[in-house]
């Protein structure tokens, strides 16, 4: 798995390794070690030194953060802690559509907690839609209520998109779609090719290359990343 770090995270990062909750980790580390009859180095010198464990501490507290502050299921509704914390890291899209129709898929069932709790086979969505959110890979749930009409699918927009960029967008989230669908046009001031997404430089656009490497490759979460880590989303 490869984990990616913007600027901010760096930041961050940086704050968190002279943080006094890693201190006191160390402190309380080394203090129950020492209860326990282990020898380790004095939490001192350990406080020196940056350690892979130290990169999964931050990535953990940022991932605790994010549930806090990004997953919110509707108010008034009947939606387990547990999933919201599982979708937290999904498209708004996505979250607002498994949260309207959980508590329907559950009429006969008193088992709520986990996404195993009813026949998946058995709803609107199928088998495949309910598999794809157990093991968080949203793009491919989104593209599912996609393919049966549960979702709006992508449509041309009142800017001149071509149908190709339609077609190729039809699974990213829709707040990718329609940035792409504004700009694309903006970025082919200069060129007569417009039947690919490699009709100009990506190096030269404000987006960057990684940017449009990610849309180029269908690399919908990425594409997202690179927007917000230059705040253009």
């Amino acid at each position: 798995m490869v984990t990616y770090f913007n600027k901010k995270d760096l930041v961050e990062f940086g704050n968190y390794l002279f943080s006094e909750e890693r201190e006191k980790s160390f402190i309380h580390t080394s203090a129950q070690a020492a209860v326990n009859g282990i020898d380790l180095i004095s939490s001192w010198d350990r406080l020196r030194t940056v350690t892979h464990a130290d990169v999964c501490n931050f990535i953990e507290l940022q991932r605790n953060k994010q549930r806090a502050t990004k997953s919110q299921p509707p108010k008034e509704s009947n939606i387990p802690q547990w999933l919201v914390d599982h979708m937290a890291t999904a498209p708004k899209e996505l979250q607002n559509y498994v949260f309207t129709v959980f508590p329907e898929r559950l009429p006969n069932s008193t088992h709520r907690d986990s996404v195993v709790s009813f026949r998946w086979e058995e709803t609107p969505e199928d088998f495949d839609f309910w598999h794809f959110v157990n093991r968080q890979s949203w793009d491919l749930a989104i593209m599912v209520l996609r393919e049966k009409n549960l979702l709006l699918k992508a449509a041309a927009p009142k800017i001149e998109a071509p149908q190709w960029l339609v077609d190729h967008m039809e699974c990213a989230q829709k707040e990718l779609q329609e940035y792409v669908f504004k700009v694309f046009p903006q970025r082919l001031t200069n060129s007569t090719n417009t039947d690919s997404v490699n009709s100009f430089t990506w190096l030269e656009t404000p987006e960057g290359q990684y940017f449009w490497s990610a849309v180029n490759r269908k690399s919908w979460s990425l594409a997202i990343h690179e927007l917000r880590e230059k705040d253009l989303l």
